[in-house]
């Protein structure tokens, strides 16, 4: 009887009651599909960007030391324990252009790389490198692709980019946290 008086006065009507409880099972149902958008985009995720090697059409990022010799090859290069798998797609299309401006050619260890794929002789490598090359960045490069990335996140509307950007930015960062001893990070292309 005291909730008809309170709303014979006016203040709550049957009308709002049922708008208040339309209102909360909309923010409950948005709830729910919003954790099932989380779980969907940590799925995805694992699969953008994997610890270890993934063999398939992927990128690894890994610490590296560089012998000082006249040349870069492949034996020249002690690869750490530390490695991530990024997706070729994700990277290629939000990642590399941020790699490419951060990439410096005439880093020592980028202008001495040499690549036998075209040429039995060798031939040096300019600029960025795919087909299973290394390209080298050291760890100030390395942060400003993170803040770049960071960036990027905070203007993409996409969660699922949004999301990448960042835990990308966060798995490079903790790589060079973890990898002091490394020379440099290498970056090397499908």
């Amino acid at each position: 009887m005291g909730k008809k008086r309170a709303m014979d006065s006016g203040h709550i009507t049957e009308s709002d009651l049922a708008k208040r409880e339309e209102k909360r099972k909309r923010r409950e149902a948005f709830k729910e599909m919003m954790e099932h958008r989380l779980d969907y985009v940590s799925k995805d995720l694992d699969e953008i960007i994997k610890d270890g090697h993934d063999m398939t059409n992927y990128y690894y990022i890994r610490p590296v030391r560089v012998s000082n010799s006249p040349t870069v090859y492949y034996n020249d290069v002690e690869e750490l324990d530390d490695e991530i798998s990024v997706m070729a797609e994700y990277l290629e299309e939000y990642a590399l252009p941020i790699l490419k401006k951060y990439f410096h050619p005439d880093l020592s260890c980028n202008a001495r790389r040499i690549s036998f794929d075209d040429d039995p002789k060798g031939r040096m490598l300019k600029g960025f490198a795919f087909h299973l090359n290394h390209n080298f960045f050291e760890a100030d490069q390395i942060l400003g692709v993170c803040s770049d990335l960071r960036e990027k996140a905070s203007q993409e509307e996409d969660g699922l980019i949004r999301v990448f950007c960042l835990r990308l930015a966060a798995r490079l960062e903790k790589m060079i946290e973890d990898n002091r001893k490394a020379d440099v990070i290498s970056v090397m292309g499908p």
